[in-house]
Formats: structure tokens, C-alpha cells, sequence
């Protein structure tokens, strides 16, 4: 186990105290671990190329590791009664998830391991700012009364970068087959 991998499942296991934090409403402690999740994003990917540890492994998980840090985050928000994030922007975000999902293992099955694009690497920022804005959505925090629009306009610009980096893989798909 590389560095690079071991922060990709180090990111995964960040969910149970992420998870209790916020269905407890430790707002800020959630929100720091989300942070600390989302720069675990970032450097797996940067100490994969400067170790010269990039592996198939890593291309992988790391998406992986990805959908499910979103998925069980939207689920927890969806499921909130404080937040109440809307439904639709969850299933949006999800359903896009599982069809990149399904290109990548038809390109597995071609022996194609396919890296992340950029705007998806965008699109996760913004995910993981609209996650981070809707957990301190709190009414006793009167000084963040935004969060929720922050959060909104977040998932938006995550939803306009999912469907472009998907039409991005298609046509790699289309290209590639």
C-alpha cells in the first residue's frame, strides 16, 4: 500500500466520524474533517505523480472513494431535517455518478483505465463546497445565513460540471471504441 492509496481509503473511513458529527451537530467538527477529506483529494493524486506511484489501483479507487464520500454525504443532507437539501440535486449528482461509473467499467473491459478529467476534478471541489455549506447550515450560527445559497449555487455549478466531464467521457468512450 502506496502513501497515495493509503489517503484515497484514509478519505472513505473519514464518513463514520464525518457522519456522526453531523447527525450529532458538531457542525464545525464535521466540516473540518470534510476539509480534511477534500485535501486528501487533492494530494493523492499530487503524491501519485511526484513518487511515481500512479497505479491502475489508484486510477480506481480514487473515483470510487469519491462516489461514495458524495453519496453518503448527499444521503446525510437529503436525510437532515435542518438542511433539507433537495432531493433532485442529490439524484442529479448520483445518477450521473453511476453512468461515469458504468463508462469506466465498459472501458475496463476494453483494458482502458480511465483517469479523471479536469472539469471533473472541478466538479468535486464544488461538491465538496456545497457539502462543506450545507453542514454548517445551522439557525443557532446566525452569522452564516448563506450557507444554504452557497451551497446551492455549489451543487449547481457541480451538476453543469458533472454533465460536461460525462459528455467529455462519451466522447473519449465513442473515440476510444
Amino acid at each position: 500500500m502506496n502513501l497515495s492509496n493509503g489517503l484515497t481509503l484514509f478519505r472513505i473511513a473519514l464518513l463514520i466520524p464525518m457522519g456522526w458529527l453531523m447527525q450529532n451537530d458538531y457542525n464545525f467538527a464535521a466540516t473540518s474533517i470534510l476539509i480534511v477529506a477534500a485535501i486528501s483529494d487533492g494530494l493523492d493524486g499530487y503524491f501519485a505523480r511526484k513518487f511515481n506511484q500512479v497505479s491502475d489501483f489508484g486510477k480506481v479507487i480514487d473515483p470510487i472513494a469519491d462516489k461514495i464520500f458524495l453519496s453518503v454525504s448527499l444521503y446525510l443532507l437529503v436525510g437532515d431535517p435542518l438542511r433539507q437539501l433537495n432531493p433532485w440535486i442529490a439524484s442529479v449528482i448520483v445518477a450521473r455518478e453511476f453512468f461515469v461509473s458504468g463508462l469506466r467499467s465498459l472501458f475496463a473491459s476494453k483494458n482502458i483505465i480511465l483517469g479523471a478529467e479536469k472539469t471533473a476534478k472541478w466538479k468535486t471541489a464544488f461538491q465538496f463546497i456545497g457539502i462543506g455549506a450545507y453542514i454548517l447550515n445551522d439557525p443557532l450560527l446566525s452569522f452564516m445565513p448563506p450557507s444554504i445559497l452557497i451551497g446551492k449555487i455549489s451543487f449547481l455549478i457541480a451538476i453543469l460540471l458533472s454533465y460536461v466531464s460525462m459528455i467529455h467521457y462519451i466522447k473519449k468512450y465513442l473515440y476510444l471504441t
